[in-house]
């Protein structure tokens, strides 16, 4: 008891083994070669969320099985190691790693070596960045549960606090201790802990704590801390081999070889709390290990990418709880994309106003007309670039309503854009209307896009196979800073453009009318003009600091019709509790 045995080392092997009897393997290991991943960015490092692995597929058709074994590299502590596989294939085997690397939040290094030297992961503790430079001898204290800083010299000192207790309110006042002892910095392991100001505090990885104290048992230590909000580069990185586990890889790719997405990460609430931006890329439809990076919104990051490799990334706004389980709010997902390494790319993440995305981004339709079935699957507070939103449980209500073109409901559903309605065979138009109220636990977590409410006029018969519905899908084009909000003195003027269900062809607008208001009952009307290039331009007023609402109503030439209403569309200046 007291003494744990950390593996620190991976070692990957296949081979083809027949098991008819009583048999027993046995592995000589003197032939493993190292597997390095990484990227030629000395100010980059890799993250908790990196891994290598082996996955197979045995058996075809219906009776194929994958299966898998995975070895994490966190935080780089791991060291990863490659039997080679001897003789023929092993067919519908496959080894890959797919690390994910970026630029630290917090440089952590002794003054005058490599910055990488003692590879300690440490992040932003609180939702406010700190942005300084500290330096100062590193102070263990533990727990902190004997620890009287008053009767200790931390000047200026850098405390390393490894808490046994998620106690709020003993650590907190152990802080205040801590502070008023005038120490530099904090670096801490684990939660509990709501107080942050005037002394940083700074998340160490807990994979980091035992090489620290390594370097400390050697004799003092004095370490320089630079913090930013969100480092300007990530990265993640995929390889594979197929048929074999080779002999050791080095799998280090250039900057220059990889491929360029340059991110806009916008926020409607709580500025610079730290967002997992997640990545991932599937096998035979398998998810291999899920990479993260970090970022703080409002920020501008490059990501890179492998490329020709199919990449789904998503983020979320923010975390609740429900009962005993931690749900993601805001949840917006991409589709699989594979990058070029020479193409420029550009993606905009939790961008105003919130609302269905049905033809933004490839994939599946979302409202198919199947025989005589229509099925609904609409992400309703999807972005304004058109990434798929996920329902939120427990925070997402409403109500999905079929009804013909007299208005008389034939169906109902009680959840918003989730339903499966039956048709008459013939070709007749209808109205679809979705409405959607968004309410979190804690009021002030979801900000934006409170309420969403779309009705279509479609027309719509009998399909052989799945076929989209001819669903409208206004395209707003919101000039908004990266808390989505306009400047509050000045009029707002944004684009809108058309495209429906099924195709990204941009339709010509017979129609647009557009309703503002900052109460949700008060409407005025904007002004609407037809623009040069097909897309119409809308004024709304300066407004002061508010939150705006937006109503829109647009026809085609077809006589397709969506009126749609957005609660909180976006902010106008800052009313809310950071300001």
């Amino acid at each position: 008891m007291g003494n744990t045995v950390v593996g620190t080392t991976a070692i990957h092997f296949a081979r083809r083994v027949t098991v008819d009897q009583d048999t027993s393997v046995a592995l000589d290991t003197k032939d493993a070669k190292p597997v390095r991943i990484g990227v030629d960015d000395g100010s980059a490092r890799v993250t908790l969320q990196s891994a290598t692995g082996i996955v197979s597929r045995t058996g075809t058709g219906s009776g194929a099985v994958d299966s898998g074994l995975v070895a994490p590299s966190s935080a780089g502590q791991y060291r990863v190691e490659a039997v080679p596989t001897t003789g023929a294939a092993l067919d519908g085997l496959t080894f890959f790693g797919g690390l994910s690397w970026q630029q630290r939040e917090v440089d952590a290094h002794e003054p005058g070596s490599s910055a990488n030297a003692l590879k300690l992961l440490l992040s932003q503790y609180s939702i406010y960045s700190w942005l300084g430079t500290a330096t100062g001898e590193v102070v263990d204290i533990g727990t902190g549960a004997d620890t009287d800083p008053a009767t200790m010299d931390l000047k200026g000192k850098i405390v390393l606090w490894t808490p046994a207790t998620s106690q709020t309110s003993f650590n907190n006042a152990l802080y205040q201790k801590l502070t008023d002892a005038g120490t530099a910095a904090i670096m801490y392991v684990g939660y509990g802990l709501s107080v942050y100001r005037p002394t940083p505090v700074l998340r160490l990885d807990e994979a980091s704590v035992p090489a620290l104290r390594d370097r400390l048992a050697e004799g003092p230590l004095t370490l320089t801390l630079d913090g930013v909000s969100t480092g300007a580069d990530a990265y993640y990185l995929h390889h594979s081999v197929d048929g074999r586990v080779p002999a050791g890889a080095d799998w280090v790719d250039r900057r220059s070889g990889l491929a360029k997405v340059r991110t806009t990460e916008r926020t409607h609430g709580y500025p610079s709390d730290p967002k997992g931006m997640y990545a991932w890329t599937t096998w035979h439809g398998l998810t291999l290990y899920q990479q993260v990076t970090r970022y703080r919104p409002p920020s501008e990051q490059t990501l890179y990418f492998s490329p020709d490799v199919a990449w789904t990334t998503a983020t979320f706004h923010y975390q609740y709880d429900v009962g005993d389980t931690v749900y993601p709010l805001g949840t917006l997902v991409s589709a699989p994309t594979m990058y070029r390494k020479d193409g420029d790319y550009r993606d905009d993440w939790m961008s105003a106003p919130f609302n269905p995305a049905l033809g933004k981004q490839p994939g599946a339709a979302q409202v198919v007309r199947e025989g005589d079935k229509l099925k609904v699957a609409l992400p309703v507070f999807s972005d304004a670039a058109g990434h798929r939103a996920e329902t939120a449980p427990d925070a997402d209500s409403g109500s999905t309503v079929l009804a013909d073109d007299s208005g008389k409901v034939l169906a109902r559903n009680a959840a918003p854009g989730r339903a499966t309605f039956d048709l008459p065979r013939k070709e007749s138009w209808y109205r679809l209307t979705v409405d959607a109220t968004r309410t979190s636990p804690d009021p002030v977590t979801w900000m934006l896009g409170t309420r969403v409410t779309s009705e279509w006029r479609l027309r719509s018969g009998h399909e052989k196979s799945a076929a989209p519905a001819r669903l409208l899908d206004l395209d707003y084009r919101l000039p908004l800073t990266g808390e989505n909000a306009a400047e509050p003195a000045k009029p707002l003027d944004y684009t809108v453009g058309l495209s429906a269900q099924g195709s990204r062809k941009a339709l010509p607008i017979a129609s647009l009318k557009v309703w503002y208001a900052t109460d949700g009952t008060d409407w005025k009307q904007a002004v609407a003009a037809r623009g040069a290039d097909g897309r119409w331009k809308v004024t709304v007023p300066a407004l002061g600091t508010a939150k705006v609402d937006l109503k829109s109503t647009v026809t085609d030439t077809s006589g397709a019709s969506l009126t749609e209403t957005l609660i909180d569309a976006y902010n106008s200046g800052c009313a809310d509790i950071w300001c």
